[in-house]
């Protein structure tokens, strides 16, 4: 709540919708990050579920889910009445997995288990799948089937080689690549994806490494400290990542701890307040 009077996402989407109107019959990118759902759940509106029997925490979290949908589907009905829904991709998609934290549970709508990662392990701030796998929508009239699906693992860095792409602009360098070959129904390109996990430390302006995770084809690998012996999973049969192969596959987890030394790189410092503000 911007000073307990204005719904931050409601600010978002307003301003969003009116900056898009004013791009009409030229190129644009819209950045539209919405602050829905979050903790701590916070909504000036329960509807549609006032009348439920769920706890208060989950009905504001239900709540905030039709919020963000309904800024969604404000954009695409403004792209169609700019009349440029047909040349125009939309990506919709979260940041990190789920969390069961501030009153509410990510097992707690069956409809929702398997988004939310409740069905997996680990959630936000982990490297386990619950943390890092989250929903990704593509939407491009004429470029991209409806209702296909692609099984390649994507991620973020991917997106800025997308846009370029899309846009055909110069390809940036950067470690994503585009996904325009994926949206028309090809496999996605082989290679090994990393993530990093760091806590940062406001008084020293430092970054503390909190684990390092790899994938590459069906494996994925978890080193939660420098030094030691990763996990080891294989995706296609364990999704939680419930079985540690480690032991059975030392080369192939050999081989994972080799490409997290060899891809890490020391982060930038991170210089400023960044406080959190309440």
């Amino acid at each position: 709540m911007l000073g307990k009077t204005v719904y931050s996402a409601d600010r978002i989407a307003d301003k969003s919708i009116a900056w898009l109107k004013q791009q009409k019959g030229k190129p644009f990118f819209l950045y539209a990050t919405y602050t829905v759902p979050h903790g701590r759940y916070e909504t000036p509106t329960l509807t549609p579920y006032e009348s439920t029997d769920w706890p208060e925490k989950e009905k504001a979290y239900a709540a905030m889910v039709t919020q963000g949908d309904t800024y969604a589907g404000r954009i695409l009905a403004t792209l169609k009445e700019m009349g440029v829904e047909q040349n125009t991709l939309v990506i919709f998609a979260s940041d990190n997995g789920g969390v069961t934290a501030d009153g509410h549970s990510t097992g707690f709508f069956d409809s929702m288990r398997t988004a939310s990662g409740a069905l997996l392990r680990g959630q936000k701030g982990t490297l386990y799948e619950g943390g890092i796998r989250v929903p990704f929508l593509a939407r491009w009239p004429g470029r991209i089937a409806p209702g296909s699906e692609n099984q390649s693992p994507i991620y973020f860095a991917d997106l800025f080689p997308t846009f370029a792409d899309a846009a055909g602009a110069p390809a940036p360098r950067v470690d994503g690549t585009s996904l325009l070959p994926l949206f028309a129904g090809k496999p996605g390109p082989n290679r090994t994806l990393h993530w990093e996990h760091f806590a940062y430390n406001a008084k020293t302006q430092e970054l503390t490494p909190q684990g390092v995770a790899v994938r590459f084809g069906k494996w994925k690998a978890i080193m939660h400290k420098v030094g030691q012996v990763p996990e080891l999973y294989d995706l296609t049969v364990d999704e939680a990542e419930t079985n540690d192969l480690a032991k059975s596959n030392p080369r192939i987890a050999r081989r994972m701890a080799m490409s997290m030394r060899e891809a890490h790189t020391k982060p930038l410092p991170h210089t400023g307040v960044m406080d959190w503000v309440r």
